[in-house]
């Protein structure tokens, strides 16, 4: 039976300190009922009686103790390291001469919020912090108070579009920008209080705030910066090759922002066949494999492009020295091909080479020569041909024209698509040389990452009556890349691999070094283990280079449609999930998603959608006030 006890008692619950008074005991249930100083009731077990009050004889008339815990700290330290906490509390009692509850009560308060000098281990014991201990969290609480006035003081400032001092806000402008660049070192709390205090209901209003007031990047950098895009690189070329004479001369076909140069073109003509050559530039004596430069180019995976700056798989000092520039002379490997006059392969082989670039053709000046140079129109005849005979073999007869977008000289963004029949010849080139380089590969087994395709059954091809054409391939057979050949069925081909553009995707190198040992010495410098080793650990890699290069694109897609003030535009379902639609924007060749409850009617896939926006999130990469038009 409970039994009422008229005296005080400490108590602890969740490492902290209670006075109350007993009022009812539970011994079945080995527990106290308890009534603290505010008339609360708690309950306690006996295990949680740490000290009783009754010898103390405290009385309950109002009047408090000074109390400060440095003091008694200062007492204790070079005393004691840990100490039993019902001896703590006697000490504790009699230091600050505590007779009566009230007192009591403030010390337990000043103890319990105490976070400097002392802390509870268990039930009987209590740690007594060092001097050194004391001194770090004494100076974190200070700068963390001092943290929280500049915190304050920040707001107003952007509140009242004052002019900031970068330099005195610096920890607050990091966490700004972590916050926009969707990492995790910032305070929640602090920027909550930021979007409140500036009535921002989105990140791209916040962001643009910060950009109009120069507290942030400029616009142009910031989704580099989120993608982590730069072009910083750490290793330079130290090893140049003295290649100096050349008596071959070839050209190459790009576009007009190219910088890269990575593949030439040649032919020789001669009365009942002729010789048209594809060369990728060789780096693999500038530097090794694991190197540094080939260590940090490995971590990027492959080069990623935008209209004001390209995200380059190498540095600069190293595409300069290998890139087949107008005028230079440079090491490459060659996939020869020997045709007749009626432009069939009698027969084609690898080599290395030094070639004399002649000249650097953009795409618009090949597409007048390849109508009117007899060399160029018999090149491209020859890719013609060729692309005739793998496309009776192929799954599908399409081909997408690209969507890119630049700057004008007026400082304007612009875009363009890639529909000149040159930009297909090259193409087709660079396809029948990888599948060449591929079968060489094969046939003297040479270990090679083969790209191979298993034919699409079931195959569907979705292609849209508006410009530019873009076509969705369904039910298309998953790519493999790996050690082991087999055909590819979505190009028409035997044997498929990628080596035409080594200074632009990185397992392209692996294979120009792997040829360029075989051909100098008939010796193989990977195995097919050191291959599947290389392709699962960048397996991820891979997709994360993938996801920034689409990332980057969109954004500059999005970009143009507000710089165009574009807020209306027909979409087509490309794909339908739970609660919403996947769409695509067939004009800018991008996806995005939209809400079925935005949505007035149920659609399928291919459905045309007209939808309009307010604006343009760039922090998100998305639409504010999507909705549909009907």
């Amino acid at each position: 039976m409970a039994t009422n006890i008229e005296n005080h008692s400490i108590f602890i619950k969740n490492s902290k300190l209670i006075l109350g008074s007993i009022a009812s005991v539970d011994k079945k249930r080995r527990t106290y009922e308890v009534i603290s100083l505010d008339s609360k009731k708690n309950s306690f077990g006996f295990k949680d009686l740490i000290y009783d009050l009754e010898d103390n004889k405290l009385s309950s008339y109002n009047e408090t103790t000074e109390i400060s815990l440095h003091l008694l700290w200062n007492k204790l330290v070079g005393e004691f390291q840990t100490i039993n906490l019902k001896e703590f509390i006697k000490i504790s009692i009699d230091f600050f001469k505590l007779n009566n509850v009230e007192g009591l009560q403030f010390f337990l308060d000043s103890f319990n919020t105490d976070i400097i000098y002392f802390k509870i281990i268990d039930l009987e014991h209590l740690y007594i912090n060092s001097d050194e201990v004391v001194k770090k969290i004494s100076k974190n609480l200070e700068d963390k108070k001092n943290n929280a006035s500049l915190n304050s003081k920040f707001i107003d400032l952007l509140s009242q579009k004052s002019q900031i001092n970068i330099d005195t806000y610096e920890n607050q402008i990091e966490q700004l920008k972590n916050y926009l660049l969707g990492k995790k070192k910032y305070n929640k709390k602090f920027i909550l209080e930021i979007k409140k205090e500036l009535n921002f209901d989105n990140d791209y209003k916040l962001f643009n705030y910060l950009v109009d007031n120069k507290i942030f990047l400029e616009k142009t950098s910031f989704i580099n910066t989120k993608l982590g895009l730069d072009n910083n690189f750490t290793y330079k070329l130290t090893n140049r090759l003295n290649v100096s004479v050349a008596t071959l001369k070839a050209f190459t076909i790009d576009d007009e922002s190219t910088k890269d140069y990575d593949d030439a073109l040649s032919i020789e003509i001669s009365e009942n066949e002729f010789k048209i050559s594809v060369h990728i530039t060789n780096f693999s004596e500038f530097f090794n494999y694991e190197s540094n430069q080939d260590l940090e180019a490995r971590n990027r995976f492959q080069s990623i492009y935008s209209p004001l700056e390209n995200f380059n798989l190498y540095d600069l000092s190293i595409i300069d020295d290998i890139s087949l520039k107008e005028g230079k002379v440079r090491s490459v490997i060659s996939i020869v091909f020997l045709t007749n006059n009626e432009y069939e392969i009698k027969s084609s082989y690898l080599e290395k080479n030094d070639i004399l670039i002649d000249k650097n053709y953009s795409y618009s000046e090949a597409e007048y020569l390849f109508e009117n140079d007899t060399k160029f129109t018999k090149i491209a005849e020859f890719a013609r041909v060729q692309r005739a005979i793998r496309i009776e073999n192929a799954d599908f007869d399409e081909f997408n024209k690209d969507i890119t977008f630049f700057i004008d000289e007026d400082n304007n963004l612009k875009v363009k698509q890639n529909d000149l029949e040159s930009y297909q010849i090259v193409a087709e080139l660079m396809i029948l040389a990888n599948s060449k380089a591929a079968e060489y590969m094969f046939n003297n087994e040479i270990p090679c990452i083969y790209r191979k395709q298993e034919e699409s059954k079931n195959l569907i091809i979705d292609t849209f009556d508006t410009s530019p054409p873009f076509s969705f391939f369904r039910n298309v057979s998953q790519l493999d890349i790996s050690t082991a050949s087999g055909p590819h069925n979505g190009l028409g081909l035997n044997f498929y691999t990628q080596f035409t553009s080594p200074i632009r995707r990185y397992y392209d190198s692996i294979l120009m070094r792997q040829l360029d040992l075989y051909l100098k010495s008939r010796d193989i410098l990977f195995s097919n283990q050191d291959i599947d080793k290389i392709l699962i650990e960048l397996s991820s890699r891979s997709d994360i280079a993938k996801n920034k290069a689409k990332q980057l694109y969109k954004y500059w897609a999005l970009r143009y449609m507000d710089q165009a003030n574009i807020k209306e535009v027909d979409v087509y379902v490309y794909n339908e999930l739970k609660s919403s639609y996947i769409i695509y924007f067939n004009s800018f060749n991008f996806y995005d998603s939209i809400s079925k409850d935005l949505c007035r009617k149920t659609y399928i896939r291919n459905d045309k959608i007209s939808i309009r926006f307010s604006s343009v999130d760039f922090v998100n990469l998305t639409f504010v006030d999507l909705e549909e038009v009907l």
